[in-house]
């Protein structure tokens, strides 16, 4: 629980004591800090990047405050990168890709431990606001599930629907995903491939 006071030299600004800068701040320099934080990353306030408090402040509380939100992680490997190519994959994932479309790696020979890679599509809800994630190239939709709670501005979460070769589903068979009782976003159809 947040307490908040008034100072008498500054009357009608509300303060609260963050604990995360370890300060006394008003309720307005939090939330401007919190904005260019996660808004225009601006890097100079890391520790204000997913705070719930500033989220609130901003007027925002629905923020999306993945641990990846707004990191240069990797979709498909998973890993922090100093860069992203094409804003979804590191160097070196992206290198596997160019491989096995060429079907041959740097010594000529065909990649061996490369996953297969397919079309996938995964369609979620951003807050109230429905998207679609389409990649011609994906190891599976793991990767595109990452892609999203990465990119997403407002929460996402993911029902997938199971289909015939999953364990233990019949064809058409789904279960909503609940994320410890909050609202449970109705993500559809998360691992269909695309038509074309």
């Amino acid at each position: 629980m947040t307490d908040y006071f008034e100072r008498p030299e500054m009357p009608g600004q509300k303060f609260f004591r963050c604990e995360q800068m370890f300060a006394s701040l008003t309720v307005s320099a939090c939330a401007g800090m919190w904005r260019k934080e996660n808004h225009e990353r601006n890097k100079s306030h890391p520790k204000c990047m997913r705070c719930p408090i500033g989220a609130v402040h901003a007027g925002e509380g629905d923020a999306n405050l993945s641990p990846v939100r707004g990191t240069n992680t990797c979709a498909r490997c998973g890993m922090p990168a100093t860069r992203l190519v094409s804003k979804h994959l590191c160097v070196s994932c992206q290198n596997r890709e160019y491989e096995w479309i060429k079907g041959a790696n740097a010594k000529g020979r065909p990649p061996v431990k490369m996953r297969p890679l397919a079309p996938r599509c995964l369609q979620y809800m951003d807050g109230r606001q429905p998207c679609t994630i389409k990649r011609h190239l994906t190891v599976g939709v793991s990767e595109l599930m990452l892609a999203a709670a990465r990119d997403a501005r407002r929460p996402s979460t993911a029902r997938r629907d199971r289909s015939a070769h999953d364990k233990g589903g019949s064809s058409g068979e789904s279960r909503p995903h609940d994320d410890r009782g909050s609202r449970v976003f109705d993500v559809l159809r998360a691992d269909r491939k695309l038509q074309g």
